[in-house]
């Protein structure tokens, strides 16, 4: 199971796993944290194992992770970056993901915003920059459209429950 994850999504997945122990305030919460790191790590290896990807995919995807909070990740970038064409690296992307380049990145970004509007006290601004995108407008209109609600309105929506 570990060889199908590449070790930056594991490293990543500990890091938040870890601030979530150390902000523990009973040790009542341990089993309920211990099921969280359990279900997150289950659905890191769904949604992050490179197993069933060509190898170039691999290496595409890896690079994906490794640059997703950079503003200038575009396929242009990643195909330089790594020697291929781009019109090469678009259909081989659609070919293996079903999507495009860009509708992954901005997922793998929404999904990086959703961890820090439920870990964190940061402004809708500050939590756009980390994720790469320092359109506070565009960054909304993207959560919106893949969440259906703004990201205060999901900030507002998790703090009454």
């Amino acid at each position: 199971l570990f060889r199908s994850v590449h070790p930056i999504f594991l490293d990543e997945m500990s890091r938040q796993m870890a601030i979530k122990v150390e902000n523990m305030i009973s040790t009542g919460q341990d089993t309920q944290v211990h099921r969280e790191i359990l279900k997150n790590y289950c659905n890191m290896v769904q949604q992050n194992g490179a197993k069933g990807f060509s190898p170039t995919m691999q290496r595409v995807l890896i690079h994906v992770s490794q640059h997703l909070f950079d503003t200038d990740l575009t396929l242009q970038n990643t195909a330089s970056s790594l020697n291929l064409n781009k019109t090469y690296l678009a259909n081989l992307f659609k070919k293996e993901t079903h999507g495009t380049f860009t509708t992954y990145v901005n997922g793998k970004r929404i999904d990086h915003a959703i961890f820090l509007l439920n870990s964190t006290t940061e402004n809708i601004q500050q939590i756009a920059s980390s994720c790469g995108i320092p359109d506070v407008t565009y960054f909304t209109r993207l959560f919106k459209q893949q969440k259906g609600m703004t990201p205060s309105e999901y900030r507002k929506m998790i703090s009454n429950s």
